[in-house]
């Protein structure tokens, strides 16, 4: 999704923006915050926060998929919300791949 949308923008989104503004939710903390709980060793508080991130990257996928598009929030401008149109015509068709995911030997 994060390559999707800078190819059409020009630029990264965080996930958090988008998030709040296609789904109406937002990220349950931010990366720094891991640093700090892989620090103390609070690796469960981790394992949630991985979880929620890869949740919330499914349902703007999903929403991609349905809709053709996702949208965001820019903090740069009065907090407008924006639409972003995406192409996901292939994300769903499966390719062969010549390459094989073996060691070889």
């Amino acid at each position: 999704l994060m390559r999707e949308t800078r190819d059409v923008l020009g630029r990264r989104l965080k996930l958090d923006t988008v998030a709040e503004a296609t789904l109406g939710k937002k990220k349950s903390a931010n990366g720094m915050e891991a640093v700090y709980w892989w620090r103390d060793g609070q690796i469960d508080k981790i394992i949630k926060y991985c979880i929620e991130d890869v949740k919330i990257t499914r349902e703007l996928y999903d929403y991609a998929l349905e809709n053709g598009k996702l949208k965001y929030k820019d903090l740069g401008v009065n907090g407008e919300i924006y639409e972003i149109k995406l192409n996901t015509d292939n994300w769903e068709k499966k390719t062969e791949n010549a390459i094989t995911f073996t060691l070889p030997f």
